[in-house]
């Protein structure tokens, strides 16, 4: 089982980390979200699933454009709980965020691209009482290589790869892994069978369209 998996792209292309539970999780995200999707007929509801890795992951299809209509949240352990949304280019960062500011917990936001040589990372956490950004890690590819960093750097952090020539081997996939192992996240200790997921109910906005994996996929070729 690999969460950087191609062929499942690009659901495994952002993955975030919030540290509670699932359960309390939803019920934020519930609260939260309700009145804004009130004004349009729309409410959630929430359902476990138990299937196995990739078919929890597809659970999330039709993967959709314009608005997020599925939210897929996967315990790790007693600390950490994984978090996907259905939107055709992957799970976005905005939902995370609110709901670590929201319960005050910390969040992880990772991506990654097809080629698998792209990685981000970004922790947020409370500082001087205030929800922000602390560290962020980054190597992407636009019109060409880059590698940005940002805040103070872990005490367990190895930063000779950061010197390294080839600007895409400053921030691997196998970094990312070591810098979540950290945190006690573990991407082989996922917890399928107490999965929960959470599904819009009502209209669609017209701009929405639905769209298979394979769909999607063609985004990204």
């Amino acid at each position: 089982m690999s969460l950087f998996n191609p062929n499942l792209y690009p659901i495994t292309s952002a993955i975030a980390f919030i540290n509670e539970s699932p359960e309390i999780i939803v019920a934020e995200l519930i609260k939260w979200q309700t009145p804004l999707i009130e004004k349009y007929r729309n409410t959630l509801s929430s359902a476990k699933i138990n299937k196995d890795f990739t078919n929890t992951l597809l659970s999330l299809c039709p993967l959709t454009t314009a608005e997020i209509r599925k939210y897929l949240l996967i315990p790790i352990n007693s600390e950490w709980t994984a978090f996907f949304d259905n939107g055709h280019t992957g799970t976005d960062s905005t939902a995370p965020k609110v709901l670590g500011r929201k319960l005050n917990k910390r969040m992880i936001y990772i991506s990654n691209s097809k080629s698998l040589e792209e990685n981000t990372f970004s922790y947020y956490d409370v500082k001087n009482n205030e929800y922000e950004l602390i560290r962020s890690i980054a190597v992407i590819k636009e019109s060409k290589w880059e590698f940005h960093q940002y805040g103070k750097i872990f005490d367990f952090e190895n930063t000779d790869n950061f010197k390294s020539r080839i600007i895409k081997n400053r921030f691997t996939n196998e970094m990312v892994i070591e810098y979540l192992n950290h945190f006690g996240i573990n991407l082989d200790k996922f917890n399928f069978c107490n999965s929960i997921i959470v599904s819009k109910i009502g209209p669609k906005f017209e701009q929405t369209k639905e769209l298979s994996l394979e769909e999607a996929q063609i985004f990204f070729r």
